[in-house]
């Protein structure tokens, strides 16, 4: 049995493929608590700032609506922390859920956005919403968010790294969560992230299926959901209005804040609890955002965009084709390329990018190194079957030159193996 300082009946419970997740009872409180700790193999690794930050964000939480944190501790030298152990079951595990009433449905809905409000007001982005990480009582009916491995400290000032996310979690991100639109990530992801989720309990299914995270970057940024209304007619109109707004591509087009959506969905609730009928009203109409966010777009440059894209389209048929923007520094020329990132993706492209004025002057061909970098990063993000499929390609054509070319970019090493 591990021992770990302060718990005693401690039995392992969970395992993923770097943490462990341990039970036990506080000797002082006499309380059940929960211990996650990185796996001893990944103590020395990039993992365990990961789990301090998880627990630094998590402590940062000011709400009952969010799973407490308690204590940061070693255990032989290895990183974990200490939580509470709520009587909950994943949203997604609950018993009868799906023959809950709608009434009850929103009840959840407004608890869920309830939380996310206490987060955001505390300068955290959850990042990680889905019915895994909702965890409901039925008899208390009360419920409270865990796991803040994705989670982020608010403002988000640069665009996030792209790293490869958890499968569980794929049919509930944001396309600003793909990695793939160059976009900062701030508390509307948790929108769209809310919007599937809600999207999910009322109709009893998700607005999108795909089997890899290639195929859901390319639904999340493409394609539009039917409405929640068309798959199940019990559905009020309003209800699959507000989702949908939630759900919107464009982030200056989804709520703005948790403020907003609990006002619509709080007038559902007294409508339908007076009338038993929801009565029609425009959403968003008292969504004010409690941040300040200049909007990421591009202005003025309509004529530019429509040359570019007519020219990108005939690279879809087959043509190849050299775009040259001349302009004095600082005028707009990557914006204006950047736009370019979507309509790719949709194409299920790939956007590479590298700036020669961003070049350390020791490093030649750094803009060319920089933009395979970044194609090797999206290619690792899909899974080993996009990256088996790129192996494969290269070492047919390269051959014994691999190993050349992994000298130039290392990264290629993930790929190649070599």
């Amino acid at each position: 049995m591990q021992e770990i300082p302060g718990l005693e009946n401690v039995e392992l419970i969970a395992e993923t493929d770097y943490h462990l997740i341990y039970r036990g009872i506080d000797q002082i409180s006499q309380t059940s608590l929960l211990c996650k700790a990185l796996k001893p193999q990944y103590r020395k690794t990039a993992l365990a700032k990961q789990l301090r930050l998880e627990y630094e964000i998590g402590g940062s939480i000011n709400s009952e609506l969010s799973v407490q944190m308690y204590d940061w501790l070693l255990i032989d030298e290895t990183p974990a922390y200490l939580t509470e152990d709520f009587d909950g079951s994943p949203l997604s595990q609950v018993a009868g859920f799906k023959f809950f009433s709608f009434e009850k449905y929103l009840k959840i809905a407004i608890q869920i956005t309830s939380a996310l409000r206490d987060m955001h007001q505390s300068g955290v982005a959850f990042c990680n919403l889905t019915p895994h990480h909702i965890l409901y009582n039925s008899m208390t009916r009360r419920l409270k968010l865990t796991d803040f491995s994705q989670a982020i400290f608010l403002p988000a000032t640069n665009p996030q790294k792209l790293q490869p996310l958890p499968l569980v979690i794929l049919p509930y991100i944001s396309p600003e969560q793909t990695g793939r639109l160059n976009r900062n990530i701030d508390h509307r992801t948790d929108f769209y992230s809310l919007g599937v989720c809600l999207y999910q309990i009322f109709t009893g299914t998700l607005p999108f299926s795909a089997t890899n995270y290639a195929d859901y970057m390319h639904l999340h940024i493409a394609k539009e959901a039917a409405s929640p209304h068309v798959i199940n007619r019990e559905i009020p109109k309003m209800v699959s209005r507000i989702i949908q707004k939630l759900m919107d591509k464009s982030v200056e087009n989804r709520y703005q804040s948790c403020k907003g959506v609990l006002h619509d969905l709080n007038l559902c609730l007294e409508s339908l609890s007076s009338s038993r009928s929801l009565k029609d009203f425009s959403p968003g109409q008292n969504d004010i955002s409690e941040f300040f966010q200049v909007p990421e777009k591009l202005y003025g440059r309509d004529r530019e965009v429509s040359i570019i894209l007519n020219e990108l389209n005939l690279i879809y048929s087959s043509e190849s084709k050299l775009i040259l923007v001349k302009g004095p520094s600082g005028i707009g020329k990557s914006s204006l390329i950047d736009g370019l990132r979507k309509p790719v993706v949709k194409q299920h492209g790939y956007f590479l990018t590298g700036k020669f004025d961003q070049a350390p002057s020791d490093l030649p061909y750094f803009p060319i190194i920089r933009a395979f970098q970044g194609f090797i990063n999206q290619v690792i993000a899909e899974g080993e079957g996009a990256v088996a499929q790129l192996r494969e390609k290269i070492v047919e054509r390269l051959g014994q030159r691999c190993r050349l070319i992994c000298d130039v970019i290392p990264e290629l090493e993930l790929i190649t193996g070599v």
